[in-house]
């Protein structure tokens, strides 16, 4: 059977966690469980691929919100990506998406941490030259 929930260290802090199921009372530990160990102040940024998760519940909502939470509580960022329709929607109901960084994929991601970046580098360029 394969993993549910798989969690990839990036570098430096980042996380990628992929969900690979409903997001229920049978499966939200398994979730909470992964994530748990990444929920420390060296962790800078937590990206949840939901791409496969169909249905998320309560207490499933409640992981992605404590999580996110946290991550804003000691100055990191917490995206998603890959939201299917039927799992936006709730987010959007219960108005958390307005709050969140939300992407369709990786790559849509990967391009806005390329832009920070550069920008980043362009403005200490630019207070160098002062």
């Amino acid at each position: 059977m394969p993993e549910k929930v798989i969690v990839e260290d990036k570098t430096n802090g980042v996380f990628v966690v992929t969900v690979e199921c409903a997001i229920d009372f049978e499966t939200y530990q398994d979730v909470k469980n992964a994530i748990k160990p990444l929920l420390v102040k060296t962790t800078r940024i937590i990206i949840v691929d939901m791409k496969g998760v169909e249905y998320i519940s309560s207490v499933g909502i409640g992981v992605i919100l404590k999580t996110k939470m946290f991550m804003e509580s000691i100055g990191g960022k917490f995206i998603m990506i890959g939201l299917r329709p039927q799992v936006h929607t709730v987010f959007e109901i219960i108005k958390a998406l307005p709050h969140m960084q939300v992407f369709a994929s990786m790559e849509e991601a990967d391009h806005y941490f390329m832009t920070i970046q550069r920008n980043e580098m362009e403005k200490n360029r630019k207070d160098q030259e002062k």
